[in-house]
């Protein structure tokens, strides 16, 4: 339905607006994308590309897809994960302050056995067929990766439960103050 929505705004050259809770209808059919919170306040408006990729603030950044959140802390030039004394390892923060928070996207880990990344342990491995969705303990929180299978056997990256990982980040959003706290309230 959305492929024949599309045409029919282009066909016609008329302006549809087209409320959905589906994102990825929204982002497959939209020319502008306007995010709105539970309260009605507009979040976010813009070419869905650049709010999938630059979201204005956490809220729309997990609207928009499964969420990764690691909670970092900065102290003078060293920046560690949440509470630990593991060292940040990965792109780094854009933003001042010395509590932040790392958001990424399942797509945006990569895995390897060994080497450099943050270390991780993997809490949970599902074959999915086209993909392997894996849960890996940080320092104590949960993210998610998402790999394609055919890497994962090219690669030896079929983990199982309990195995250690090294996790390293495509792209980060950078997040003032402790959003996973903030989320859990």
């Amino acid at each position: 339905m959305r492929f024949e929505i599309k045409a029919l705004q282009k066909k016609l050259g008329i302006t549809i607006l087209y409320v959905t809770h589906d994102q990825e209808i929204a982002l497959a059919i939209s020319d502008r994308l306007a995010v709105m919170d539970a309260n009605g306040t507009l979040r976010q408006i813009g070419a869905p590309e650049d709010v999938y990729e630059h979201p204005a603030d956490d809220f729309v950044f997990r609207f928009l897809g499964i969420a990764n959140f690691l909670p970092v802390r900065r102290e003078g030039d060293a920046v560690y994960i949440g509470g630990s004394a593991a060292a940040w390892v990965g792109p780094a923060p854009t933003r001042p302050g010395g509590t932040l928070t790392a958001g990424f996207r399942p797509s945006d880990v990569m895995l390897a056995r060994e080497g450099e990344g943050l270390p991780g342990t993997v809490r949970r491995a599902s074959f999915l067929g086209a993909q392997v969705d894996y849960l890996i303990d940080i320092a104590g929180t949960l993210i998610r990766a998402a790999l394609p299978s055919h890497e994962c056997l090219a690669r030896n990256l079929l983990f199982v439960e309990g195995d250690s990982c090294r996790v390293a980040l495509a792209t980060v959003q950078w997040f003032e103050g402790d959003v996973v706290s903030v989320a859990a309230t």
